[in-house]
């Protein structure tokens, strides 16, 4: 008996000692990945801007220039205003840091005209490792892995913003010819330029090697060129050849100095060494002056380029109505000349292709689009072409370029064939600017479109990414030393003019616009010139220079075909250059084309401080350690919400965070997560179920003792 009595009384006191040691649990989360709370180790990330429009889940992607070196972090969100809710629940913010970011090293620079393809940094190679690389034939060929075309094929792998499709081999040189690179799904092959640290080397990308702190620029592009100073030639009449050599990093054309021009003609025996006529080196700014006395076709470049490119001049005899000898666009016999639209508008249709686009290309048909809005002419094709390609771009510029188009065809781009532009364009707006923090391009298209979509100047995109553009501006007016973006700058912000900075802004970007104009009236080139004049009819002025406009140059630049840049340029380029003359031609300015759509009340991603709106502004504060008081449940309890376990160390670009819209009726909300249940606790864990247990046994026991005594 005494033994079964001790048997009880250790059972009794197990069951009571595990009441005390038993914890009252307390309501917990379950999350659908594993939840670390560990101590942070690094620096905390603060005031991250999201906002959100509809109650469904959403990924939203944020961006910061915090330097952090975590192994895990506990993230809360505090402070989140909603303007129309109804609970209040936490939320889980989950940071996908992505690959380490690399060491300024080698620096990798694409351009391809107005749009930088890739610009950033690649960690450099200190192994000289041999790697092999395969032609477009399908040879395999071995390069060292620390030359150019190692380095380039290392940030195509890391990048999704390029892709070098093909590679041409030359067994006669034993090098590789960097033949095409295909950008937002265009190709474009065989004029593809590479410099080392701003020098063009003699040796192949396969055979030039590059070390730490060197710069490789590539761009898509002639590296010379001439300009003249009109379009029609005569015999007798003087006209003048500037000599530039492009700056990729800029964009612009400079002047080139050095180096001599000179008229040829072709020898029929020998079409690589032409009969050269006259010469002229250039003076100090690159220009040099020629008079032709005998009419016909002649050919005009650099004798230092081995005249290539060289560009073909038609010579007419001088008639009597040339008389105004001080006329450098050729005299008299141009002077009533118009641009005719109509002529414009037949050359380009007469390139359309069977499935609607121009140039084989979204870049080419959109600027078409807009062209054609701006002369009135409808294209059904066109427009079934845009809609079959309703699809949101990897880069800012497409899908504001693409904007422009939907606009100026009056539809609607929060929801064009299903596709919401709007929503994508204010997602690359990170709290400071749009899109890529390198580039002000994105940014300047960004609140040109965004403007006409609805938003104003008391939009936190608006309001930010003004401030960012102006911070761009250089100290002669205008950005980055271009007139082609200083003229968009001008249209972009012309609609803000109300904001604080923007009028003495526009003020100095019109006296570097206006200082620009050369003698026939244009700026330089076609493009350039169409956009300019878009710019200053937006200021409600006539600019001309030595008694030539915008439209004589226009006049001028167009052919008989209608089209304009000569029929020897590429058709892609002849398209391009006459969309954009068209609507310069005929006076009007994007501000003008582009129509004027309102912002939805559930839609755009807006984060306007009016409260009346369905979108809400919010902040999520990364701290340590802190808890959310849930007090809008009956029974009070505390949750803790964390960041999962992600190891990284880089300033982030592209955090991921994964939300779960929810609404409450107080000032302060929070975004309720996903599948978090509450967990049920066992009947078996429950204390009192311990404690009756325990008091049964040892009444037992007690009874057992009193009965044997």
């Amino acid at each position: 008996m005494k033994k079964n009595f001790y048997i009880m009384l250790v059972a009794g006191v197990l069951f009571v000692s595990q009441v005390f040691a038993q914890e009252v649990p307390e309501q917990t989360i379950e999350q659908t990945e594993p939840v670390a709370q560990e101590e942070i180790i690094g620096t905390p990330i603060e005031n991250i801007s999201y906002s959100e429009t509809t109650p469904e889940i959403e990924s939203i992607v944020l961006k910061t220039d915090e330097e952090i070196n975590v192994d895990t972090v506990n993230v809360v969100a505090t402070s989140t205003t909603i303007a129309s809710s109804t609970s209040s629940t936490p939320t889980t913010v989950i940071f996908d840091g992505g690959d380490e970011v690399l060491g300024d090293d080698v620096h990798i620079f694409i351009r391809n005209s107005a749009t930088v393809v890739f610009d950033g940094n690649t960690e450099v190679d200190t192994e000289n490792e041999i790697i092999e690389v395969t032609d477009m034939n399908n040879v395999t060929h071995e390069v060292s892995s620390q030359s150019v075309l190692a380095y380039l094929l290392k940030a195509d792998s890391e990048s999704d913003s390029f892709d070098i499709t093909k590679l041409q081999y030359f067994d006669a040189y034993g090098s590789f010819y960097l033949k095409c690179i295909s950008v937002s799904g265009t190709e474009y092959c065989d004029n593809w330029q590479y410099l080392v640290d701003g020098f063009s080397p003699w040796t192949g990308i396969d055979q030039t090697y590059v070390e730490e702190g060197n710069t490789i620029g590539v761009y898509f592009g002639n590296p010379y060129q001439v300009v003249f100073s009109t379009s029609e030639f005569f015999t007798g009449i003087p006209f003048t050849v500037t000599a530039e050599q492009y700056e990729y990093q800029t964009n612009t054309w400079l002047p080139r100095t050095g180096v001599t021009i000179g008229v040829t003609v072709p020898d029929p025996n020998n079409p690589w060494s032409p009969f050269e006529l006259i010469t002229t080196p250039v003076d100090i700014n690159a220009e040099a002056s020629f008079t032709i006395a005998t009419s016909g076709e002649y050919m005009i470049g650099v004798q230092d380029d081995y005249y290539y490119p060289s560009y073909t001049i038609t010579v007419a005899t001088t008639t009597s109505t040339s008389t105004d000898s001080g006329n450098s666009s050729g005299g008299g016999s141009s002077k009533n000349k118009e641009f005719d639209v109509p002529a414009a508008i037949s050359f380009i249709k007469k390139l359309q292709a069977e499935n609607g686009s121009y140039g084989g290309s979204e870049l080419y048909s959109d600027w078409v689009a807009v062209a054609f809005a701006a002369a009135g002419e409808q294209d059904s094709k066109l427009l079934t072409y845009i809609l079959s390609k309703s699809k949101i771009k990897d880069m800012a510029t497409d899908n504001e370029r693409r904007v422009m188009a939907i606009l100026a065809l009056g539809k609607n781009p929060y929801k064009f064939n299903g596709v919401n532009y709007i929503q994508s364009i204010v997602g690359d707006f990170d709290g400071t600017q749009i899109g890529d923090k390198s580039l002000v391009n994105d940014d300047i298209f960004g609140i040109l479109v965004l403007g006409k979509s609805g938003y104003e100047s008391s939009d936190l995109e608006i309001q930010k990414t003004i401030q960012f553009i102006l911070s761009k501006q250089n100290s002669n007016g205008s950005w980055e030393n271009s007139y082609d973006l200083t003229a968009a700058a001008v249209q972009s912000l012309i609609q803000f003019d109300s904001v604080s900075g923007v009028s003495s802004s526009l003020s100095k970007a019109k006296n570097y616009l206006k200082a620009g104009q050369q003698t026939d009236g244009g700026w330089g080139n076609a493009y350039t010139t169409a956009w300019v004049a878009q710019a200053m009819h937006d200021f409600g002025e006539n600019w001309s220079k030595n008694s030539k406009s915008a439209q004589d140059y226009f006049a001028n630049a167009q052919k008989t075909d209608g089209g304009v840049l000569n029929s020897n340029d590429e058709e892609e380029n002849r398209i391009w250059a006459t969309s954009y003359v068209i609507p310069a031609a005929l006076e009007l300015s994007w501000n003008d084309i582009l129509q004027e759509v309102s912002k939805p009340t559930t839609g755009g991603n807006s984060n306007s401080s009016d409260t009346n709106s369905t979108t809400a502004t919010s902040t999520l504060e990364i701290v340590v350690e802190q808890n959310i008081e849930n007090s809008t449940s009956t029974a009070t309890t505390t949750e803790q919400v964390v960041l999962l376990k992600k190891e990284f160390v880089a300033p982030l670009s592209t955090a991921q965070v994964e939300l779960t819209h929810s609404t409450t009726s107080t000032s302060t909300a929070f975004e309720q997560v996903q599948n978090v249940e509450t967990e049920q606790t066992p009947w078996f864990k429950v204390w009192w179920v311990y404690m009756l247990g325990g008091v049964v046994l040892l009444g037992i026991g007690v009874k057992f003792v009193l009965k044997n005594k």
